[in-house]
């Protein structure tokens, strides 16, 4: 997928009154800032690197952002998350980092419930959404259902039983890997009473011990 082509999607079907642009790498500034200039007024592009906890600190004391909060028991109406994972075990890791955040409440969520939308890769697609029994069942797919209500929105024909929202065609983009793009929205109450601490704890010694029985594992 070129650089800027979901931006030009998002800025066409929603039309925001304003879309803050987070691209570290330079290279592809000349072509974001031909979007820029098509819209000066609504685009922000800033260097800022969107997988950096302290870039959003960045984007409020540089006064590009002022998020307005909004209650949990609404999807927020004013403020959209839209990002492009990396590949292999740091798409996966930085996906179980976005989860853990929506516990606390920090990041984007102490805002409120912000719906995300991210593209990823089939393999990491199958893990986020594999049901109880099924293969691919794993941490990330519990933290997942334990925070927040995943879709797919744009995916292929790996996905038994679950279809995209949206199908497309080849003219539509040229996908330099199988990437799905799904929306992940926030729960507005956490159904785990326990510490963050103590409830991956459990998950991750039970996917430890999965050939273990349960009252083992338990004990």
């Amino acid at each position: 997928m070129s650089p800027g082509m979901m931006t030009q999607a998002l800025l066409k079907k929603i039309r925001p009154k304003h879309y803050i642009l987070m691209e570290p790498n330079k290279t592809f500034h000349p072509i974001l800032d031909k979007i820029r200039e098509k819209a000066p007024n609504q685009i922000i592009l800033t260097e800022l690197d969107g997988f950096l906890w302290s870039s959003y600190s960045k984007l409020i004391t540089q006064e590009l952002f002022k998020p307005p909060c909004q209650s949990m028991d609404q999807i927020h109406t004013s403020l959209l998350f839209m990002a492009h994972l990396p590949y292999g075990s740091l798409g996966e890791q930085l996906l179980v980092q976005f989860f853990t955040a929506r516990f606390d409440e920090i990041w984007i969520h102490q805002y409120g419930r912000i719906r995300m939308l991210l593209w990823v890769t089939t393999p990491l697609a199958k893990r986020l959404l594999a049901i109880p029994g099924k293969q691919g069942r794993c941490r990330l797919s519990v933290i997942c259902e334990s925070v927040a209500d995943c879709r797919i929105i744009v995916g292929n024909n790996d996905f038994l039983g679950l279809q995209p929202t949206l199908k497309t065609v080849s003219n539509d983009f040229i996908r330099e890997k199988d990437l799905i793009l799904i929306e992940v929205i926030p729960l507005s109450k956490i159904p785990i009473k326990s510490s963050l601490e103590i409830f991956d704890y459990v998950v991750k010694h039970l996917f430890a011990l999965r050939k273990t029985p349960l009252i083992k594992a338990l004990g």
